[in-house]
């Protein structure tokens, strides 16, 4: 299974923009093979340990891309933000790096630096969830224990301080913990009892009720319906998956991301967005975070709300609450994510697709391929950069909005 987010996603160790279907991400078919790039019929190729170097995703004799050996790493999960990112290491240990302006890496210190190589987060124990989270003046991260508990440290979290929490901190209220999304200012989190309890910033009732301007404590939202497996919450609005499959969202929908039954009555309870949904994804980006995308059980990926910089893959720019089936993307679909100005979807064969805008490419309206050169397992959402997670626990960086190359995350591992 694989998941990706952000604009033309690069193969690993050297930036290519992908603009024909011809060009096949590694594991996928070929031009000149049998079926369609992307086929669920495709041989994968399975990335081993082996000599430091670029990887790279050519085609082999057989038509299908190759891959050449990932030394491995050593992370197991994976989680994008938009100006810091964390992994999960087998050890259950939580690792942070980008900006720790505002103590939001959790090393127990605030920096001007830019970290480049992960610092471990202190003062937790195993950890099973991370949402690093920013916003205008504020950066925080949120990570739920594997005993269900949740701990926030960095400015935001709370919104009554601008004062920098350096130590994580439990937030009150909260156990078995299941999924966990944190916005520019406020954070959701679903239980293992199917409830949904959101807290923070509350300006347009992102939160689920309309009595509070804000929250340092989870607040309960009713209306769900059902039980709650999975959350995601963007700019001034958060979304639900239930488990018959029914999207539901609540908040700001300005340009149609929370569905087409939105109300501006936040008092009103969440709306329908979309049924039959494996999986849920927004855009967390504090200045364009309004695109929401789901992965259908008709192996498809629909989204809907901002679509200006051609986010919904419908070949146009236009927003629309509707839901919209993205167009040209290959069967056998793992999972979609959703960066600032750009979507990207993955195959079960480790292939990733891309469409939205970026500043090297003015703007890709349907999905192309986009080689990584591994054979991906996880993708990590950043509005300023995604990471992979290869098979075998390597994690590499890449920014193709900027065209930068692809370097690998420096995960210490011993």
């Amino acid at each position: 299974m694989a998941f990706v987010g952000w604009v033309e996603v690069s193969r690993v160790g050297s930036v290519r923009w992908v603009v024909a279907w011809t060009i096949a991400a590694c594991g996928e078919p070929s031009a000149g093979s049998e079926g369609d790039a992307g086929s669920s019929s495709a041989t994968v190729a399975t990335a081993e340990s082996g000599a430091d170097g670029p990887v790279d995703g050519t085609a082999d004799s057989g038509g299908t891309a190759s891959c050449d050996p990932v030394p491995p790493g050593c992370a197991k999960r994976v989680f994008g933000g938009v100006s810091h990112h964390c992994a999960i290491r087998d050890d259950d240990t939580l690792w942070c790096w980008g900006s720790n302006e505002f103590g939001q890496l959790g090393s127990g210190a605030a920096s001007e630096e830019i970290e480049t190589v992960p610092v471990q987060a202190q003062g937790l124990g195993p950890v099973a969830l991370a949402s690093p989270s920013s916003g205008i003046d504020r950066g925080f991260t949120c990570a739920a224990q594997l005993d269900g508990r949740v701990f926030c440290w960095g400015v935001g979290h709370d919104p009554t301080t601008a004062e920098p929490t350096l130590t994580p901190v439990e937030v009150p209220g909260l156990s078995n913990v299941v999924s966990l999304s944190g916005g520019p200012g406020h954070v959701c989190a679903a239980t293992g009892g199917g409830e949904v309890h959101c807290w923070g910033s509350n300006a347009v009732g992102e939160l689920g009720t309309s009595e509070e301007r804000f929250s340092t404590t989870p607040l309960l939202v009713a209306g769900i319906g059902g039980a709650a497996l999975e959350v995601a919450a963007g700019r001034a609005y958060s979304c639900v998956r239930r488990d018959d499959g029914a999207i539901l969202c609540w908040g700001s929908s300005v340009l149609g991301q929370v569905g087409p039954n939105a109300s501006m009555d936040f008092s009103q309870p969440p709306s329908l967005a979309l049924e039959g949904a494996v999986q849920l994804a927004v855009s967390r980006a504090a200045n364009v975070g309004e695109t929401s995308c789901a992965l259908g059980s008709d192996d498809a990926v629909h989204c809907w709300g901002r679509g200006i910089e051609g986010q919904l893959g419908d070949g146009t720019s236009a927003s629309d609450a509707q839901p919209h089936v993205v167009m040209n993307l290959p069967p056998g679909l793992a999972a979609v994510g959703v960066g600032g100005y750009d979507v990207c979807a993955a195959t079960d064969g480790g292939g990733v697709y891309c469409w939205g805008t970026s500043e090297a490419q003015p703007q890709l309206a349907t999905p192309q391929p986009c080689p990584i050169g591994g054979l991906t397992t996880e993708l990590a959402v950043g509005n300023l950069g995604s990471h992979a997670r290869l098979e075998g626990g390597a994690v590499y960086a890449f920014s193709p909005s900027s065209g930068s190359e692809p370097r690998r995350v420096e995960l210490p591992c011993e």
